[in-house]
């Protein structure tokens, strides 16, 4: 752990040592909407595809830098994952001693500028596709 915690930037250091604690049995901490989730297929993704960007969260949350991850993937309007992963409050830093409480697909996050990054590729998008010109100013 310590070659690793030297190639992290000195002000994250103390978040990974202060990190959220993670079970083993990641199950235990996680919570599916399966009804809301559909068929991946039916969308023109595939099952394994899916598979794989709850594994990279899975990942991402057992690294302990995150207490609690919230994830939808939505495609053609229909939603094929619906997970949260980790706990809303009580095993963040400065959270020892709270009780714990599970993070549900239902919890409310606040998101602060994530939007910032939805936006950017929402105008890469409609570049892509020549409905805008990344040239032009923003008043047209």
């Amino acid at each position: 752990m310590l070659n690793t915690l030297r190639r992290v930037p000195a002000p994250l250091r103390r978040l990974v040592l202060d990190g959220a604690e993670v079970p083993r049995d990641l199950a235990s901490v996680t919570s599916i909407a399966t009804n809301d989730e559909r068929d991946p297929t039916l969308v023109g993704m595939t099952r394994a595809g899916v598979d794989a960007i709850w594994e990279a969260t899975e990942k991402l949350y057992a690294t302990g830098m995150h207490p609690g991850i919230s994830l939808v993937v939505r495609r053609h309007g229909k939603i094929v994952l619906k997970r949260a992963i980790g706990h809303a409050r009580g095993n963040g830093p400065g959270d020892r001693g709270e009780t714990p409480v599970p993070m549900t697909t239902d919890t409310p996050v606040c998101i602060y500028s994530a939007s910032k990054a939805m936006a950017a590729m929402a105008v890469h998008l409609l570049s892509e596709r020549g409905h805008l010109s990344l040239l032009d100013p923003v008043s047209h």
